[in-house]
């Protein structure tokens, strides 16, 4: 144990010595407005679907049933397949984004935003978990909660409610970036007055998708 330690004691030494003190800062400039604008466009593409069907899905689901329509249950169980198959690949490309690029590329510029839109950012981490967890199980218990049609359109509403508010706070975050206001004021920065037209825009865009 002893000799373990002390071969790890010296590496841990070096790599604290070796760690920037500050956040990293990309000089490539061009290559880092490619790589982020590329992957982001994708992920904006594949995560307003995956948004969209989430608003719309429930909402048909609930259509069907007050309509008894077998046809609309069964394109609402389709929304819901087609989230869970997208639901990965738009996270992914969502984290990849935020963890290495955007701290890789622009960390200042990062550290600074998470830190003026934490509240923001820290409700749409926990959104974007129960809007994963209701997707999944809005789907997953289709036919298990076919008895229990009321508990399972609560759910789906649920769902809605989640990737709404979701998109919401990445509107609160882009606003600020648009017509920035006092960061100070959390009140302020969460009402912005572009958040508005941004939030509409996203919704109907999503829904249209």
């Amino acid at each position: 144990m002893s000799a373990l330690l002390a071969a790890i004691v010296p590496a841990l030494h070096a790599l604290q010595t070796e760690l920037p003190a500050q956040a990293p800062q990309g000089g490539n400039i061009v290559g880092a407005q490619i790589a982020i604008g590329s992957l982001f466009s994708l992920h904006i593409l594949i995560a307003g679907l995956v948004s969209g069907a989430a608003e719309l899905g429930p909402a048909i689901e609930f259509l069907g049933y007050v309509r008894q329509r077998r046809n609309y249950d069964r394109l609402a169980h389709g929304l819901g397949r087609f989230i869970t198959y997208y639901f990965s690949v738009s996270s992914t490309i969502a984290i990849l984004l935020i963890t290495v690029l955007l701290v890789g590329f622009w960390g200042r510029f990062w550290t600074t935003i998470v830190t003026i839109g934490w509240w923001p950012l820290f409700i749409e981490a926990w959104t974007f978990v129960l809007q994963v967890s209701l997707a999944y199980l809005w789907y997953y218990t289709w036919e298990p909660m076919r008895a229990f049609k009321g508990v399972h359109m609560a759910i789906g509403g649920l769902l809605a409610v989640a990737s709404f508010l979701q998109v919401y706070m990445i509107d609160v975050i882009a606003s600020y970036m648009l017509t920035p206001t006092n960061p100070q004021n959390p009140v302020r920065l969460a009402l912005n007055p572009t958040s508005y037209p941004l939030t509409v825009h996203r919704t109907v865009g999503n829904l249209a998708y």
